[in-house]
């Protein structure tokens, strides 16, 4: 196989590439994630990417990595689309030709782009390959980054077809687990503890998705105390079809202006609780374990 790197680090216009033979399987996989990591590398140290990162987080608050995340992952969402790779070549393009480009596989919006933006702000990720298609279920199909937030690893995949933050691939035969800054990687068994951690991790980290259609755990992070005369009861949240006493609050923009960029406005909903009895809260509540671990097991 062929695989096809613009790589354009030395500052030529326009950009040079390079062609390389890459083997079969899993030595082809960790021969792209070399590369991936070079260019990731390459992305942080380079001035106009670091500026188009500094103006993407600009008005999420300062202190506030979930913020930047998610504000990084919104604007990818909205400016950078899904295109397929160039014919019979896997292609690989730096985060500053994806600025420029505005299109790439997962392996450009995921496996570059998104950990190139994120790292440029001081946000640690890390690279997950899985093997989800049926027909190969040996062979790694697919890439997504994961964040650092908190100490919760969040899933950051915008290349799917229902993309959402923090959403992992639903059904998956392998997950191996790669660090951006050294060639160390980690096999997670699908189904074993450590990779339902991993998943509970991301769901932990907010999203929806994007059609609408799916189930929205935009408030599951949300704490809510429900007090009594000598007894609290804490509780997860969604929204308020399950717990009457919580109510979505008017959406924030945020804005991201990035050089030669139109600005684009992303919502990010707040969750107030108002006054109710402690009963109707921790019924809510029961309620949304039921509907989430109904979910889960799917």
């Amino acid at each position: 196989m062929n695989t096809t790197m613009y790589l354009g680090i030395d500052g030529s216009q326009p950009a040079r590439s390079v062609t390389l033979e890459i083997p079969e399987g899993d030595r082809g996989t960790e021969a792209t994630i070399k590369w991936i990591r070079r260019l990731i590398y390459e992305g942080v140290r380079d001035p106009k990417v670091n500026r188009a990162a500094l103006s993407i987080v600009q008005n999420a608050p300062a202190h506030d990595q979930a913020a930047e995340a998610r504000a990084i992952y919104q604007w990818v969402r909205q400016n950078i689309r899904f295109t397929g790779d160039i014919y019979s070549a896997e292609t690989l393009r730096p985060a500053k030709e994806m600025l420029d480009f505005r299109g790439g596989d997962c392996d450009c919006i995921n496996g570059v782009l998104i950990p190139t933006l994120l790292e440029s702000v001081g946000i640690e990720s890390r690279l997950v390959t899985v093997a989800a298609d049926d027909s190969r279920p040996e062979t790694f199909s697919h890439i997504y980054p994961q964040a650092n937030l908190d100490g919760r690893w969040v899933a950051m995949d915008a290349a799917a077809q229902h993309a959402a933050f923090g959403k992992e691939p639903a059904h998956v035969y392998r997950q191996r687990i790669w660090d951006v800054h050294s060639s160390a990687y980690e096999d997670v068994t699908p189904g074993s503890a450590s990779a339902n951690a991993a998943r509970m991790s991301a769901l932990h980290g907010l999203g929806q998705d994007d059609d609408g259609g799916g189930f929205d755990w935009s408030a599951l992070s949300q704490v809510i105390t429900a007090g009594t005369v000598g007894a609290a009861n804490v509780i997860k949240a969604v929204s308020a079809p399950y717990a009457p006493t919580t109510t979505l609050s008017p959406t924030t923009a945020y804005r991201a202006a990035v050089p030669g960029v139109a600005q684009a406005s992303y919502p990010v909903a707040g969750v107030t609780t108002s006054g109710g009895s402690s009963a109707t809260i921790v019924m809510g509540g029961l309620a949304i374990l039921l509907v989430a671990l109904l979910f889960l097991s799917k």
